[in-house]
C-alpha cells in the first residue's frame, strides 16, 4: 500500500488529489455507527468533510466521541460541479487501522455549552421572574409600612395634640415621682416651666402633709399596681394653693415602667361648694326668721288690739293717754318689722303705698327718741313740699332706723362739728 501523503486544504480541493491516499489530522463533529450507515464528520482547518467509514467496525466507531482528534489515512475524493470546479472533498477509510485517535475530547463540549447556555437561560429567566416577584412584595410591603407609619405619625401628632391642649393636667413620672414631662395646663397650674421641674419630685410642689401622703400613694402604687384616686394640694409659684382630685396608674414605656398622672383643678369648685353651702345656712336662717317674725307678728297683733281697747276706754272717759298711743305705734312698728322680715325670707312679698316723706319722718321719729337715749339730741328736719312716695312703708322705716342706729354707733368717731346729721 502507498504511503500517505499530508496535504493542506488547497492540495485536497485540486483535481489532482482525487484518488490519493491522504492523511490529515482533524476534529470529529459527528458519527453515524450504524449497519447501513458508518460515517464521520470531521473538521479540518475550518471546513468540515465526510468520511466514509464503512469498512471500520461499529464497536470502534461507538468508541470515538465528538470532539476527539482523530488521525485520519484514506483515499481521497474530490467533488466538483457541473462546470468541473471543486465544492469539496471526502475521505474512504479502508481500515480501522487508518483512524488513530490522537486526543481525547474535553468534557465540556459544544453540546455542553449549549446545555449550559440554556441552563443559564433558564435561571436567568428565573431568577428575572423571582425578583420582580420580590420587587413587587418589596414595593407593596414598603407601602404597608409607609402608610402605617403615616397612621403612627398621625396618631403621634393627635396624642400630641391631646396631650398638650388638655383642659386637665397631665404628667409623666418617674416611678419614683420625678417629672419626666407635663401638659400646658399642669404649666399653668403649677405656674412654672415644665423645664424646671424635670426629674424633680412632685412632692417639692405639694403642701407638706401632702407631700407625705403623695410619698405613700406612690409605693401602694408599686404594690398593688392598680389605679389610684387621690387629692392633691399644689404649692404655685405665686398665688394661693390649689386644689387637685388626682388618678394616678403604673404604665410601661419602652420597658420601664412610668407613672401617669391625670388631675383636675376642682378649686373653684370646692369654693362654689362653699358658696351654696353658705347659701344653704342663708335659706335656714331665712326660713328660721319666717318662723320667729310670723310667731312675733302674732304677738303684736295681741299686744296692737289690746292698745287699741285701751285707747278707745281712754277716750271714752275724755282723757287720751299719749302712752297708749305710744305702745300702740311701736308695736305697728314691730308689725312691720316681722312683714320684713317675712319679706327676707321670700314669704311675703313687698307691700308699695303712697306716704308722705315729712308725716312718715315724724311718725318714726317718736320711736327713735327712747330708742337712742337721753345723751342724743335728734332733730327731724323735713321739708314741707316734698313729693309724695311710692314705697314699702316698714322697708323704709328700716332704712331709717338702721341709718341712726349706725350714726349712734359712730358717732364717737366724728369730730365735733361733723356730729350732726
Amino acid at each position: 500500500m502507498p504511503e500517505a501523503a499530508e496535504l493542506d486544504l488547497v492540495e485536497l480541493m485540486s483535481p489532482g488529489s482525487h484518488g490519493r491516499l491522504v492523511t490529515l489530522d482533524g476534529t470529529l463533529v459527528e458519527r453515524y455507527a450504524i449497519s447501513y450507515d458508518r460515517s464521520l464528520v470531521v473538521s479540518y482547518r475550518g471546513m468540515q468533510f465526510p468520511v466514509n467509514a464503512s469498512l471500520v467496525s461499529e464497536a470502534h466507531l461507538h468508541s470515538l466521541k465528538p470532539g476527539s482528534v482523530l488521525r485520519l489515512s484514506g483515499v481521497c475524493e474530490v467533488r466538483a460541479d457541473e462546470w468541473r470546479r471543486p465544492v469539496g472533498f471526502s475521505l474512504l477509510l479502508p481500515n480501522e487501522a487508518s483512524i488513530r485517535l490522537l486526543k481525547k475530547p474535553s468534557w465540556f463540549t459544544p453540546g455542553h455549552t449549549k446545555a449550559v447556555f440554556l441552563g443559564l437561560l433558564v435561571v436567568g429567566l428565573l431568577t428575572l421572574a423571582w425578583v420582580l416577584t420580590q420587587r413587587a412584595r418589596v414595593v407593596k410591603q414598603t407601602s404597608e409600612i409607609e402608610t402605617e407609619f403615616r397612621e403612627k405619625s398621625n396618631l403621634m401628632e393627635m396624642y400630641e395634640r391631646l396631650f398638650e391642649n388638655a383642659g386637665d393636667l397631665v404628667l409623666r413620672l418617674h416611678a419614683d415621682g420625678r417629672v419626666i414631662n407635663m401638659n400646658r395646663s399642669a404649666e399653668n397650674t403649677f405656674e412654672r416651666p415644665r423645664k424646671s421641674m424635670r426629674n424633680v419630685k412632685l412632692s417639692r410642689f405639694l403642701e407638706e402633709e401632702n407631700a407625705g401622703e403623695w410619698d405613700r400613694a406612690l409605693g401602694q402604687l408599686a404594690q398593688v399596681q392598680e389605679p389610684i384616686s387621690m387629692e392633691l394640694k399644689v404649692v404655685p409659684e405665686k398665688g394661693p394653693a390649689r386644689d387637685l382630685e388626682a388618678r394616678i396608674q403604673l404604665e410601661e414605656m419602652d420597658g420601664v415602667r412610668e407613672v401617669l398622672c391625670i388631675a383636675r383643678d376642682v378649686t373653684e369648685r370646692r369654693l362654689l361648694e362653699s358658696e351654696v353651702r353658705q347659701l344653704q345656712k342663708m335659706e335656714s336662717i331665712g326660713q328660721l326668721a319666717a318662723g320667729v317674725a310670723h310667731d312675733y307678728n302674732n304677738l303684736m297683733t295681741i299686744v296692737i288690739g289690746n292698745a287699741d281697747i285701751l285707747a278707745d276706754e281712754f277716750e271714752t272717759q275724755g282723757r287720751p293717754d299719749p302712752v297708749v298711743s305710744d305702745i300702740r305705734d311701736a308695736a305697728q312698728r314691730a308689725s312691720n318689722l316681722t312683714r320684713q322680715l317675712l319679706a327676707f325670707s321670700r314669704k311675703q312679698v313687698m307691700n308699695k303705698n303712697v306716704l308722705a316723706p315729712a308725716e312718715l319722718l315724724e311718725d318714726i321719729g317718736r320711736m327713735l327718741k327712747p330708742l337712742l337715749g337721753p345723751q342724743i339730741d335728734m332733730k327731724i328736719q323735713a321739708g314741707k313740699r316734698l313729693p309724695l312716695i311710692e314705697v314699702d312703708r316698714s322697708m323704709l322705716e328700716q332704712v331709717i332706723l338702721n341709718l341712726a342706729i349706725n350714726a349712734r354707733a359712730n358717732r364717737h368717731s366724728l369730730q365735733p362739728d361733723e356730729r350732726s346729721c
